[in-house]
């Protein structure tokens, strides 16, 4: 499988372009690397509900590990 990485370090927030890309980018694994509050966890749960709801994805939700490494970004994931 490939690898995409979206490094977005000038930008404040993701970029539009980039966050489509990431969550639209499929048949590889995608790393964002951006500043935090940037909505990396905001792009990266998009990524997955699109995969559920669109069926593309046989896996159930509960199947997903998902790991973040800040106290607000694992709120944002329990939402």
């Amino acid at each position: 499988m490939s690898e995409i990485a979206v490094n977005n370090d000038d930008y404040i927030r993701l970029d539009e372009e980039s966050r489509k890309f990431a969550v639209d980018a499929r048949g590889c694994n995608v790393l964002l690397a951006a500043a935090a509050g940037s909505g990396k966890t905001t792009t990266l749960v998009e990524r997955i509900v699109q995969r559920i709801v669109s069926g593309e994805s046989e896996a159930h939700i509960d199947s997903y590990l998902v790991v973040t490494f800040t106290n607000a970004a694992a709120a944002e994931l329990r939402e």
